[in-house]
């Protein structure tokens, strides 16, 4: 009971912007509104159409418009969007750290790759962790991997 009411010490944080999400779907949302506006087509879009597209694009925008990465002494958090879909690791169960750069091919966001999950959302750059209770790996896309990687290897 004691340990919840201490709040934890962030010792680093790190938040990136998904401009590639951002912006594409920012954009579908201004064509499905001119195209309502003007009623384009032979079947045009109906209102409740442009409410449920709508709604979706911008569920999917809260969720994956940032990736966030924060570290203190015992846990690295990365949370996407406004924090509904997040994935916690234990530093105590990290057994190896390097710096690695991902493939163009593994693609953004929370994927499966060859030997693990890659958690992303912009550039190559990432870390690498295996962990001591598992086979696969965990990439942490990020913008400073140097900074990240001497900050969790210092709490191993």
């Amino acid at each position: 009971m004691l340990e919840r009411t201490i709040k934890r010490k962030i010792k680093y944080t790190e938040r990136q912007i998904g401009w590639i999400v951002i912006v594409p779907f920012l954009g579908i949302l201004v064509l499905l509104l001119i195209f309502y506006i003007n009623q384009w087509g032979n079947n045009p879009i109906s209102y409740s159409g442009l409410l449920f597209m709508s709604l979706i694009l911008i569920i999917c925008l809260l969720l994956f418009f940032q990736m966030r990465i924060s570290e203190d002494n015992e846990k690295i958090r990365i949370s996407y969007g406004i924090g509904l879909i997040k994935k916690i690791i234990d530093i105590h169960n990290i057994e190896r750290i390097e710096i690695v750069r991902n493939k163009l091919y593994y693609g953004l966001g929370i994927r499966i790759i060859k030997n693990g999950w890659l958690c992303n959302i912009q550039g190559l750059n990432a870390i690498e962790l295996k962990l001591k209770n598992s086979k696969s790996i965990i990439r942490i896309g990020t913008a400073d991997n140097k900074k990240l990687k001497k900050e969790i290897e210092s709490k191993i």
